[in-house]
């Protein structure tokens, strides 16, 4: 079963703003959430992991 989390829950997560979440989605960074309803935004749980997973090897990689 897929797990959803909403822009409120990744922001508190990595303690940054609901803004940056958005920035981070128009820059490419996090995917692009979708709508199930029209008031709720989502994102699939496991691509933001795996987004979030690639910047820290990103990181890891530039400083060695």
């Amino acid at each position: 079963m897929k797990k959803y989390i909403r822009p409120q829950e990744i922001a508190k997560n990595l303690n940054i703003d609901v803004a940056t979440v958005w920035r981070w989605v128009n820059a490419g960074i996090l995917p692009k959430p979708f709508k199930p309803t029209q008031r709720t935004t989502v994102f699939d749980a496991e691509q933001v992991q795996a987004a979030l997973d690639k910047i820290q090897f990103e990181q890891a990689k530039a400083q060695s």
